[in-house]
């Protein structure tokens, strides 16, 4: 598994974003990593698990990206400037059995 697609963008740009904040959702096809146990196609919801202003936007849905690609930038004040990214978002991902 190299790369996802954008399924949802659950956030805008300009946006205030709090622990628990659902920022997108990815479809995966895991048909080409090892076996698994699981759906070949499952989407993943994409949670932030701090505070912040969203300060980029999103890719559109239908986006393939990189699985270690840089998605957005938040920081920490709706102000702050955003051309030094100090490190990434704290997320959480989790399977969405039901779109």
């Amino acid at each position: 598994m190299k790369d996802g697609v954008i399924h949802a963008v659950l956030v805008e740009r300009g946006a205030k974003i709090v622990a628990g904040t659902p920022l997108l959702e990815v479809r995966l096809d895991l048909t080409s990593s090892a076996p698994q146990n699981c759906a070949p196609v499952t989407f993943f919801r994409i949670v932030s698990r701090e505070s912040g202003w969203m300060r980029t936007s999103l890719p559109v849905p239908g986006t393939v990206v990189a699985v270690d690609a840089e998605l957005a930038i938040v920081s920490h004040g709706e102000n702050d400037p955003i051309d030094d990214v100090t490190r990434s978002l704290r997320i959480t991902a989790s399977a969405v059995t039901e779109l």
